[in-house]
């Protein structure tokens, strides 16, 4: 990846963090984090991995209501960056803690097995 992807991909994330902060004013949206974003070689098209503290339901009520608000995003994000064509916005729930917290969990489990297994003195 070449590094004008990688500085526009940081760009739209700081933009989108920012946005989500001062600009996005939605009462059923709980507190999101913008994790990442990746960015097409052509800067057509950015995937906003986000994450949101809450059971499934929540997540997938965010992801609903921040692909409704795309045209809101794009427009905020054309007008804090300067790029010829302002990339479509796909957002994209990020699974990374809860799989660090499923991976957590099971090396918890065979700690305690081992314990049992073999104890210490």
């Amino acid at each position: 990846m070449n590094r004008r992807v990688i500085r526009v991909a940081e760009l739209i994330k700081r933009e989108m963090g920012k946005i989500m902060i001062e600009d996005f004013k939605n009462q059923e949206v709980g507190f999101v984090t913008i994790t990442d974003v990746e960015l097409t070689p052509d800067l057509k098209l950015a995937k906003v991995f986000f994450s949101v503290f809450g059971p499934p339901e929540k997540q997938k009520q965010t992801q609903k209501i921040l692909e409704d608000a795309t045209p809101f995003f794009r427009r905020e994000i054309g007008q804090r960056i300067q790029l010829r064509f302002v990339p479509q916005l796909r957002f994209c729930y990020d699974q990374t803690a809860e799989k660090a917290e499923h991976v957590f969990e099971i090396l918890n489990k065979l700690k305690k097995e081992e314990e049992k297994k073999c104890p210490r003195p």
